[in-house]
């Protein structure tokens, strides 16, 4: 009896032994737990600085790097990134701990979307004669944008109707209003009705100019 009670406790030790090295062994074995954080759902955009932060589980920061054939990578501190994208379509970001690659993360790439044109804080309708003179000129907003982005107007047409009296028109180059648009703006009345069209503007990222919202005011 003696015998089998020290074969059990021998068994039941082996065991407990057995569970313990096969739980550190899958432990060191499973996959790695990797988080990436951007500020889009994996949209990065075209002109911006889009900071990212990475974490590999197990893996201090120090040792954790990521590499691109599609971005541009600015370090900014362990586990902090600066990533710049240049043409729209898909990205790939491996992801290394070690210099071992541990994941590929595929993020998709966009210009930033078309700003809203405005004078003031109207983009048409009824408009007094008293505000439209204290504006400065035509400037674009972003909406429903969560990254800080900055559109610049390039230019637009300015056309004033009245009536059956001939219009009056002007071209400007920026934002703000040309002489001419300035003088006929001073001499608008009641009724007047005022289309700026041909607007465009450049976003971080654009090569070119592009077209964007055209305005129609009419003077209350």
């Amino acid at each position: 009896m003696a015998i089998k009670s020290s074969f059990k406790s021998v068994y039941f030790l082996s065991s407990i032994l057995c569970i313990i090295l096969f739980s550190y062994a899958f432990s060191n074995f499973s996959t790695r737990v990797v988080s990436v954080a951007v500020s889009k759902m994996n949209v990065l955009y075209i002109g911006m600085d889009n900071p990212i932060v990475v974490a590999i589980s197990d893996v201090p920061s120090d040792q954790t790097s990521i590499e691109s054939d599609d971005l541009e990578i600015e370090f900014i501190k362990e586990g902090h990134f600066v990533l710049r994208a240049r043409t729209p379509g898909q990205a790939s970001l491996k992801i290394k701990a070690n210099g071992e690659l541990v994941k590929e993360e595929i993020f998709r790439i966009k210009r930033i979307p078309d700003p809203i044109a405005r004078i003031n804080q109207s983009n048409g309708g009824m408009i007094s004669s008293s505000e439209l003179k204290a504006s400065q000129g035509v400037y674009a907003y972003m909406e429903n944008f969560d990254i800080d982005a900055t559109c610049k107007i390039m230019g637009y047409d300015f056309v004033r109707t009245r009536g059956n009296a001939d219009p009056m028109d002007s071209k400007n180059i920026g934002a703000k209003y040309e002489t001419a648009t300035r003088n006929i703006i001073d001499k608008i009345k009641v009724g007047d009705m005022i289309y700026i069209d041909n607007i465009k503007c450049k976003c971080p990222g654009d090569r070119v100019s592009r077209a964007i919202n055209s305005l129609v005011f009419q003077i209350k």
